[in-house]
């Protein structure tokens, strides 16, 4: 009979209690989900790299020749440039030599280390009428090995290696024939590089599969390969070395072709899958963490209201003889089979869509497959530690209620909680008007539901707007900057005097090294027509020139430059020193603007000098040895962009289900434990739609506070995160909170909490006055 009661009791609860369910669900299947998945990738990204050997970091080398080089290498080399891609077309003996001696002196003066030479060239080639970027890496001996996913490695002239990404997204298998450089190849394997697992190529934001592979080749078909080769040492620790940085920033001084040394920790294109795994982990372990201390703390309050309204037939229960252990093990039985079905639930879901969201992780990064596998730890973490929590909390109110006698629980009790005084800010409180004071006070005693209340939804808008920050990250970077732009195609030059500038804006591109870090050099004439530069008001700024240098809002957040900064620009051997005068909003990451005449007479002695044209109209792909559209950069970013939008769209989702359920549940209980008050205000002639506003406008105000208190929060952590971004990548991401994004969240925030609290409105309205006093009935 009492198992009966006790069912009839929480059947009243249904809606309450699945909703609650939902809660634990989301956590157990948010951990489930992202553990399985990350620990899937773990497992297969780990053997591998150790495997291939992947690199502890990589040292860049200046593609120019230095002075002391021209010097040395004079009876060995005719240097009709300085250009080492253009020495290994005209004489690859020549740029073997100088490479090869590079790498010999910074292998003798570093300590601890294995090096190699790594080296790749890289073209533009149409597919199915979209220009496609490749990357062919040579095959390494001894660090940074390639490793055949599928398939075998070429070794014939016309068979190539891809990455499978790329060969799936284009509808190709094993087998099926690409045209690259109108040379047909035979994909006769799946390729993998320890050091690209993230395919970056151009720039750090397109790391699509789409538009852009890896490739491998035979060794001589890759020699034979007419594109121009690019060369840095690959490096792995045999030994504690020391500080490598001191060691290379002294090599720098001695050595003008080293430019930089990047930690593959540090590396976006081969470190940021230990970030991601790290990051992944303990973001899947936060939120269902979170997610499931809010669950527990709705539950308990639950079950602390639901058993105390039952005092009195728990007395009756009592008072005929019903042991305590008779009635305790049912209500036990339901908390505990309640709470395991649905963590359960949670966790067979986030197993069976780990493998979704796994795959979601390799639509990027290029690794091993493995099936996810089921862990004890995760079923401990994900299941029992949230179940022992919640039985154990439930037991103690419980064994408290059923520990006292009968007669106690027979007696109708009104619970008034005491009131909460805070000395430091009553005379703030007393300023309000009547209605304020009466809503924090009626507020303050269920402090247990308020803070819940609280935290919940603030972690809710804090989501919503985090996931509103970043939708904006392409649009503020890559597409603000073709925006203010005016050429359509890039075309890139060996020799300036072959190249036809009549009707094309003449332009040096260069990297360059300015107080120790790599800097894109843009040299421009006042005169340009496709590149002008605005400054965060919307300014012209390209006359400055004259003055100076301009830099990039985003060089400017990322090392601290200042207007009236003098910076030294070294190319090589070479160096420029120019005051900065202006900033430019861009935002694409660390750029430097300068004369093109001046950099062009001061770095390569020759006035006249350019390397590549911007242009209003198409380029000729057949006229440069490599022209760049506008139009092709612009698609490739948008196909990244869709799949960061969807990834941003989940969490969307994520915080708004979370406000959803939190403010429905907490305002309804809350109401539902202010019987006392409903029944006080109904006596003295309050009507229900003033009953209403005082009960539940408390919570409005609250939620306004919550809301005003996450904007500076959220501008908080995004500033965080872009220093971590810079500190650790040396990466810009504009995250940005807008007025629209304050705007859109209100709106959402607004309507979450109408929706939400309906339920709650509707009880107020729906009690009547004798059904508020029956607690006063003996």
């Amino acid at each position: 009979m009492f198992k009966k009661h006790v069912i009839r009791t929480f059947k009243t609860q249904c809606l309450k209690l699945i909703l609650v369910g939902l809660m634990i669900i989301l956590s157990s299947f948010i951990y489930m989900v992202v553990g399985a998945a990350v620990n899937a990738i773990h497992e297969g990204a780990e053997p591998f790299l150790n495997r291939t050997n992947q690199e502890d970091f990589m040292i860049e080398l200046t593609p120019y020749v230095t002075e002391s080089e021209l010097q040395q290498f004079s009876d060995s080399c005719l240097f009709d440039s300085i250009f080492l891609e253009t020495i290994y077309e005209t004489d690859q003996s020549c740029y073997d030599l100088i490479v090869q001696s590079r790498f010999n002196q910074i292998n003798e003066a570093l300590d601890g280390v294995s090096l190699e030479t790594r080296q790749y060239k890289e073209t533009h080639f149409t597919f199915n009428n979209e220009r496609h970027k490749i990357r062919i890496l040579k095959d390494a001996s001894s660090i940074n090995l390639s490793e055949i996913d599928e398939g075998r490695f070429p070794t014939e002239p016309n068979e190539i290696a891809l990455t499978r990404n790329y060969v799936k997204n284009q509808g190709l298998t094993l087998g099926d024939e690409i045209t690259i450089l109108n040379q047909t190849y035979t994909i006769v394997g799946y390729v993998l590089f320890p050091d690209y697992n993230l395919p970056i190529i151009e720039h750090m934001l397109m790391f699509d599969s789409v538009f852009q592979t890896l490739g491998l080749l035979s060794s001589d078909a890759f020699n034979t390969f007419e594109r121009p080769i690019h060369s840095y040492i690959s490096g792995v620790f045999t030994e504690d070395n020391g500080d490598l940085d001191a060691q290379i920033i002294a090599l720098k001084t001695e050595y003008a072709f080293l430019t930089t040394m990047i930690l593959t920790e540090n590396n976006v294109r081969s470190g940021a899958i230990y970030a991601e795994l790290e990051g992944g982990q303990a973001t899947g372990l936060f939120l269902s963490g979170f997610i499931a201390l809010i669950g527990i703390f709705i539950i308990t309050i639950m079950i602390s209201k639901t058993i105390e309204k039952e005092r009195g037939a728990i007395g009756v229960f009592k008072a005929l003889g019903l042991k305590t252990s008779e009635m305790l093990k049912p209500y036990l039985v339901f908390i505990a089979i309640y709470t395991l079905v649905f963590l359960c639930i949670g966790f067979v879901l986030g197993y069976l869509v780990s493998p979704v969201f796994r795959d979601l992780y390799l639509e990027f990064y290029l690794l091993p497959s493995v099936e996810p596998a089921f862990s004890w730890t995760d079923f401990f973490i994900a299941i029992l530690v949230p179940f022992v929590i919640i039985f154990s909390l439930g037991t103690y109110r419980l064994l408290k209620i059923m520990g006292e006698g009968s007669i106690q629980l027979l007696s109708p009790k009104i619970y008034i909680p005491k009131k909460v005084r805070f000395k430091h800010i009553r005379r703030i409180i007393s300023k309000f008007n009547i209605r304020v004071r009466l809503q924090i006070s009626l507020m303050l005693r269920q402090f247990s539901k308020v803070v819940t209340y609280t935290i919940a939804v603030f972690f809710a808008i804090f989501l919503i707007f985090l996931s509103l920050s970043m939708v904006d990250v392409f649009n503020l970077s890559i597409n603000s900057y073709y925006d203010q732009t005016e050429f359509k195609s890039i075309g890139y030059c060996q020799d300036y005097q072959t190249c036809d500038a009549s009707s094309h804006d003449k332009v040096i591109e260069m990297a360059a090294n300015i107080r120790g870090n790599q800097v894109t050099v843009i040299g421009i004439e006042l005169s340009n027509q496709t590149h002008p530069l605005f400054d965060q008001r919307s300014n012209d700024i390209t006359n400055k020139l004259s003055e100076g240098i301009i830099i990039s809002k985003s060089y400017q957040d990322m090392y601290g430059v200042k207007l009236g900064d003098m910076l030294n620009i070294q190319v090589a051997d070479k160096h420029l020193e120019r005051e900065v005068v202006a900033v430019s909003n861009i935002l694409l990451g660390a750029y430097v603007f300068i004369q093109r005449d001046d950099l062009a007479e001061n770095i390569f002695e020759d006035s006249n000098y350019f390397n590549a044209l911007y242009s209003v109209d198409k380029l000729n792909d057949d006229d440069y040895p490599l022209v760049i559209h506008v139009e092709d950069i612009l698609t490739q970013i948008g196909y990244t962009n869709d799949l960061m939008e969807t990834m941003f769209f989940i969490m969307f989702i994520v915080a708004v289900l979370i406000a959803v359920i939190v403010i429905y549940l907490l305002t309804s209980i809350s109401i539902e434990d202010q019987t006392y008050e409903i029944s006080l205000f109904s006596v003295l002639g309050y009507t229900k739609k003033e009953i209403t506003q005082i009960l539940l406008s408390g919570y409005f105000k609250l939620n306004v506070v919550i809301f005003i208190i996450a904007i500076p929060y959220t501008i908080l952590v995004n500033y965080l995160f872009k220093i971590i971004m810079i500190d650790l990548f040396d990466y810009y991401m504009p995250l940005t909170l807008k007025p629209l994004h304050i705007l859109m969240a209100g709106g959402v925030s607004l309507a979450v909490f109408m929706v939400s609290s309906l339920h709650a409105k509707s009880k107020i309205e729906k009690r009547s006055l004798q059904e508020s006093l029956k607690i006063y009935q003996l």
